[in-house]
């Protein structure tokens, strides 16, 4: 029972950010995390030290991904949060070689939005695509879905965790911390709504033929960054649609693991 104290930690961290952090994003996570990190509590019997490690890992890469100044802050924000994410994706669960190729799958699906980010980044606005592309591999969206799909075998908090505001969700926020982004990434009005819509229709599909439920919310999530995505050109209107979709995606998950 003591064990689970340890919990309290990253339950602390996230009523503090939820009450004191300025962008809504990282209050959304910051309630999402105290709100885990009490249910696992009660979900898991052991590896609570682990756990609470981990959520609070994700959590404070959130909140360097909000509030850097730079660039280099926000990518290593970023980069914080996919590390805690491989290990509550390969620990959570209990070590198997099934959870660490999972892990691995999405860690190092992850890396390769790393690649178009690094590249966006140093070829000094020759290739802004390439925020596009990083954006579109956190968030899974398709055709990259594949990794964010296998996630689910993580258990129910963890996917609340990550699939709510600490790890997909980055993607699609990217536009409100990367300014340069807005008006020269190369695609019109109409290149991201066909994009985004596009990749709407192919994951809501995947979701209607999805013989899981946590599938199901998996394909949904990619859905909705989806049709988050084409709203790039404007990207006030992004925050607010997003945090409602990390509250209820988070509710969902922790509903499904009390069946």
């Amino acid at each position: 029972m003591r064990a689970k104290w340890g919990l309290l930690i990253p339950f602390l961290a996230g009523v503090g950010a939820f009450v004191w952090a300025e962008p809504l994003l990282l209050q959304a996570a910051g309630l999402i995390t105290a709100a885990i990190a009490g249910y696992s509590a009660f979900y898991f019997s052991q590896r609570y030290g682990l756990l609470a490690g981990l959520y609070s890992l994700a959590l404070v890469g959130v909140g360097v991904f909000c509030l850097s100044p730079g660039i280099v802050g926000v990518f290593a924000g970023w980069e914080l949060v996919s590390v805690a994410a491989w290990g509550l994706i390969g620990g959570a669960r209990g070590i198997s070689a099934r959870s660490l190729n999972i892990a691995a799958l999405a860690f190092l699906v992850n890396r390769l939005g790393d690649v178009f980010w690094l590249a966006s980044a140093y070829a000094g606005g020759r290739f802004p695509a390439g925020w596009v592309v990083a954006a579109m591999v956190k968030a899974g969206m398709f055709p990259f879905t594949f990794w964010l799909v296998q996630a689910m075998y993580a258990p129910a908090p963890v996917s609340a965790l990550l699939h709510s505001a600490l790890l997909v969700a980055l993607g699609v926020y990217l536009p409100l911390r990367q300014p340069p982004l807005e008006g020269v990434v190369g695609l019109s009005q109409n290149g991201y709504q066909a994009l985004g819509w596009g990749s709407a229709a192919v994951s809501a599909l995947g979701a209607f033929l999805s013989r899981s439920p946590k599938g199901l919310l998996a394909w949904s999530t990619a859905t909705h960054l989806a049709l988050l995505l084409a709203e790039w050109p404007t990207p006030n209107h992004i925050e607010k649609p997003l945090v409602v979709h990390s509250f209820l995606k988070a509710a969902l998950f922790l509903t499904l693991g009390l069946a």
